[in-house]
């Protein structure tokens, strides 16, 4: 048996599944709101240049998810 590292997840409210490439815009758009970031270390990850490269990061391991608001069908992490 093997773990999966990237599920895909349905509940009532939320929707989850693996990163992918296709996935950069709306997560992006997700991250862009400089208060997303102002408590956290990295705060200028809503900045395009520096989004890029966590995004690529994130995709390379391999055992990122995104969340999906079911409601809307809008990425929202």
């Amino acid at each position: 048996m093997t773990f999966d590292n990237q599920p895909s997840l349905d509940g009532e409210t939320l929707r989850l599944h693996g990163l992918r490439e296709e996935d950069r815009e709306a997560l992006f758009n997700a991250a862009s709101d400089p208060q997303t970031w102002a408590g956290h270390p990295a705060k200028d990850r809503y900045q395009r240049d520096v989004f890029d490269p966590y995004f690529d990061m994130l995709l390379a391991s391999g055992g990122t998810l995104i969340v999906i608001d079911r409601a809307t069908d809008q990425v929202i992490g």
